[in-house]
């Protein structure tokens, strides 16, 4: 359709007839009868927005939040760097009516609006438009000295290598979601944003010996990002100052399965953002279908540094003091101590790090017969859930495995 657009427009203005309209006509027809044709054949097993509603709610979105432009914007500098700066200032310099120059605009132009209007991942649905985008940068930056251009390649380095050390998400999710412009946090937006605009200003200058100082400059601040002394950790008190295990606000809660049954009642910490989050606090009981007592205790929560853009903190919960075991008919069966021991844990920053972990160190002989190795191995795990992830946190030899499975 925008093609059809455009080509009608420049036909009327340049009387070449460049462009075969009947022909595009044509492709929108067919294109339209297809998707329709598969919507008919194969419906969707849940029903969605359509994109036109798509496309307003994200502009709405937009709108009311003005903060996601920034967003995009450093979205769009995280996806191409610096360059795109670069191509989108030589065009506001050397506007001119170019037929190749305007298809390739066009459709940059196109992918860079899906990028805040199609959805939440705004630096994957931008890249989408590499065709286009790459093109037109080379398009534009063809003209630019070879000096410059490689000034460019260097100063686009640092971007380079935070690209290299992207954590996974299948494994390390808030470490992921802090790389990325449009789920981290304001600080690591306004870095990305900020380097590629300062980039693009030093590129313009002609002082090229006071650029190689910059240049020596950001390429240092790189080969220092790993380093997180002295400097800010995000999310520090994202709960508040926790005394002896215990988050500053907490909500209280009961779970239930799907059959209505109660299956669990305890508190969840708190944010200073009035969220909930999935993180276990202070004393819980956990329930049999038949609504008696299956155990009791309570939780303390911990945490531990990753390393993102800015190294942030991971909290979890974790079990500790005397608890207590019940059987079906509701009557006392054991108790279990779980001691604070200190164990290792991989993280994204160098060397992981040590934190605090509930391990039963002795466990009734005759339980242990009856009921086995296993059962007492999975009592020390902790099970976290949220909108996206199911997280595993297991003891085993002085060590914390943690195991991340993305939600269907």
């Amino acid at each position: 359709v925008l093609l059809f657009i455009y080509g009608a427009w420049h036909d009327k203005k340049t009387k070449e007839g460049f462009y075969d309209i009947p022909l595009i006509v044509a492709s929108i027809v067919l294109a339209v009868a297809a998707q329709s044709v598969v919507n008919y054949s194969f419906p969707p097993a849940e029903e969605g927005k359509n994109a036109l509603i798509t496309l307003a709610y994200h502009a709405k979105k937009a709108i009311l939040h003005p903060y996601e432009l920034v967003r995009w914007l450093a979205a769009m500098s995280m996806a191409f760097g610096p360059a795109l700066w670069l191509a989108i200032n030589h065009y506001r310099k050397t506007n001119r009516y170019d037929n190749t120059r305007n298809l390739l605009l066009m459709y940059s132009g196109l992918y860079l609006a899906f990028g805040i209007l199609a959805g939440g991942d705004m630096t994957r649905i931008i890249f989408l438009g590499f065709p286009f985008l790459a093109t037109w940068i080379i398009f534009e930056l063809q003209e630019i000295n070879k000096s410059k251009l490689l000034l460019l390649g260097l100063l686009s380095l640092p971007l380079t290598f935070i690209w290299k050390t992207i954590p996974d998400p299948a494994w390390q999710w808030e470490a992921w979601e802090s790389w990325y412009p449009e789920f981290a946090s304001w600080e690591n937006v306004l870095l990305v944003l900020g380097y590629c605009l300062v980039v693009t200003l030093v590129m313009k200058m002609k002082n090229i010996a006071l650029i190689s100082v910059l240049l020596l400059i950001a390429l240092q601040a790189c080969a220092q990002k790993s380093a997180i002394t002295s400097v800010h950790i995000d999310s520090e008190n994202k709960f508040g100052k926790l005394i002896n295990g215990k988050p500053k606000r907490d909500s209280l809660l009961t779970l239930f399965n799907d059959h209505d049954s109660k299956i669990a009642q305890g508190r969840f910490a708190v944010d200073n953002e009035n969220n909930l989050s999935e993180i276990m606090s202070g004393q819980w009981t956990y329930f049999y279908d038949n609504g008696n007592i299956k155990s009791k205790g309570e939780y303390k929560i911990a945490q531990y540094i990753e390393c993102g853009i800015v190294p942030f903190y991971t909290f979890y919960p974790y079990k500790t003091g005397k608890w207590q075991f019940y059987t079906e008919k509701g009557e006392f069966d054991f108790e279990l101590n779980f001691i604070s021991k200190t164990h290792h844990v991989d993280t994204s920053c160098e060397g992981g790090a040590d934190i605090s972990f509930g391990i039963i160190e002795n466990i009734p002989l005759y339980k242990l017969h009856t009921l086995g190795a296993d059962y007492f191995y999975e009592l020390q795990k902790i099970f976290l859930e949220d909108e996206y992830t199911r997280t595993t946190m297991t003891p085993l030899n002085g060590r914390v495995y943690v195991t991340l499975t993305m939600k269907k």
